[in-house]
């Protein structure tokens, strides 16, 4: 057996368990659910990095637009630092 078939164990919690369970298709092991949920989230990135790009490239052109995706881009970045310091519990 290679070491791309040995299988592993994941540390997780209950309710952790019982989400993946509850996403899983009926019949699906949860390899096969972990690897469908990585493949979509790979693929959702790859769909709205392609968006960015054509927007970026649209906006360039216009300074406003421009000025507005920034503004976005910092909002986003700060929303995500504070979820980020929620699940730590308010830690820095």
């Amino acid at each position: 057996m290679s070491a791309r078939d040995e299988k592993t164990s994941i540390a997780a919690f209950r309710a952790t368990s019982a989400r993946l369970t509850a996403v899983a298709a009926s019949g699906e092991t949860a390899d096969t659910t972990i690897n469908r949920l990585i493949d979509e989230h790979e693929s959702l990135v790859a769909r709205q990095r392609t968006l960015f790009l054509r927007r970026k490239a649209a906006a360039q052109g216009d300074s406003r637009a421009w000025q507005q995706g920034a503004a976005n881009a910092d909002s986003l970045a700060d929303r995500a630092a504070a979820r980020a310091q929620a699940r730590q519990g308010g830690r820095a």
